[in-house]
């Protein structure tokens, strides 16, 4: 029978990997929810520029990753290969934003 300490922690781990992925998601997915999350965390004058709602993308993406690793976390898997694995996705993820981005600004 695991402790109670245990049972706490698989549950922080839980709420951890669910905020972020959702957040990291939808800063990714919805150009609203920004603003939405934005009047939810009490910001009320914010100069939603096109540079500011790009910078949201990549923190969306590590907020992803480290969504993902709560999971390994909490699934006890803490071989080096899922971890690098994570690693190595964030990094294609925020590389292929990029692309999409200049692709999106040059207007192809």
């Amino acid at each position: 029978m695991k402790g109670t300490c245990y049972v706490l922690l698989k549950l922080l781990l839980l709420g951890v990997c669910l905020a972020h992925v959702g957040i990291g998601l939808g800063l990714n997915v919805s150009p609203e929810f920004p603003k939405m999350l934005a009047l939810w965390y009490g910001a009320t004058q914010v100069a939603w520029s096109p540079q500011f709602l790009y910078i949201l993308r990549p923190i969306g993406v590590y907020m992803v990753v480290m969504g993902l690793l709560a999971a390994v976390a909490f699934g006890d898997s803490w071989d080096r290969t899922s971890l690098s694995f994570a690693v190595a996705k964030r990094t294609f993820l925020v590389t292929r934003q990029q692309v999409l981005s200049q692709k999106m600004a040059s207007g192809r």
